[in-house]
C-alpha cells in the first residue's frame, strides 16, 4: 500500500483492521475527537479524502451534514456502498492528488490515516485547499512525526531512503503486506498546508497519531 496503489489484498487487509480491532481502538479516541470537531465546525457538506470503506460516515449526523468520501480503491468503495448506503452519503473514486470535484465545493474536509502515505504533500495540500470553501475547516489525522520510530518498528523487514520508508510484514495466510510511508516532519507538513492557504490552528495527539486542524484563509 502506498499513495498510488491499493490492490484487493490491501483493501481486504484494511477492511479486517478497521472492522475488527481497529474499530474498538478508533472508538477510544479518534471517533470522539471527530464527533466533537464536527459539532464545533457544523459543516453542511463534508469531504472525506481517503475514506476507505466509509467508517467515518457512521460517526456523522447525516441529517445535518452531506458526506462525500473519495478513495483510490474500488474494492473499498464497494464495501462502503454496501455498509453505509444512505442518500446523504456518497462514495466516489478519487485520490488526494486528483480530487474529482470543482473548486470550493465543501464546507469542510477530513483525511484519516492517509497523509503519511503521501509523497507529494504539497500537491495534496493544494487539492485540499482547492475544494473547500473560504474559511472552510479541515482535519488531517496521520502518523505523529515524533512517533515515527513507533510506526516503523512494527514491520518485520524494512528499508529507508531519505523520507521514504518501506516496511513489510508476513500475514497469517503466508502472503506479504508492504506499506510505503513518507516521513515528513511536522514543520514540513504545516509549511505545505500554510503555502496552500490552509492555516493550522491546533494539533492534538493520541496514541501514535496526530490530528492537525485548521481552516482555509485567503491572505
Amino acid at each position: 500500500m502506498d499513495d498510488r496503489h491499493f490492490d484487493k489484498a490491501a483493501a481486504d487487509e484494511w477492511i479486517d483492521v478497521i472492522e475488527g480491532e481497529g474499530q474498538r481502538i478508533r472508538e477510544a479516541d479518534l471517533y470522539p475527537y471527530l464527533r466533537n470537531w464536527i459539532k464545533k465546525t457544523n459543516p453542511s457538506s463534508l469531504l472525506d479524502i481517503g475514506c476507505g470503506q466509509g467508517a467515518c460516515a457512521s460517526q456523522i449526523d447525516l441529517n445535518a451534514c452531506a458526506y462525500t468520501g473519495i478513495d483510490p480503491s474500488p474494492f473499498l468503495l464497494e464495501r462502503a456502498q454496501q455498509i453505509y448506503n444512505n442518500q446523504r452519503a456518497h462514495f466516489v473514486l478519487g485520490n488526494a492528488y486528483q480530487i474529482p470535484f470543482e473548486n470550493i465545493q465543501f464546507d469542510a474536509a477530513i483525511s484519516i490515516a492517509v497523509w503519511h502515505l503521501l509523497e507529494n504533500k504539497e500537491k495534496a495540500s493544494q487539492e485540499l485547499s482547492r475544494v473547500i470553501k473560504n474559511n472552510g475547516s479541515f482535519v488531517i489525522v496521520a502518523g505523529n512525526p515524533e512517533m515515527y520510530d513507533e510506526w516503523t518498528r512494527t514491520y518485520e523487514t524494512s528499508k529507508r531512503i531519505g523520507i521514504r520508508f518501506e516496511g513489510t510484514n508476513r500475514l497469517a495466510n503466508g502472503t506479504e503486506s508492504t506499506d510505503v510511508l513518507f516521513l515528513h516532519s511536522l514543520d514540513e507538513i504545516v509549511a505545505h498546508l500554510n503555502a496552500a492557504n490552509l492555516q493550522v490552528e491546533e494539533t492534538h495527539t493520541f496514541r501514535t497519531a496526530i490530528a492537525i486542524q485548521g481552516r482555509k484563509v485567503i491572505k
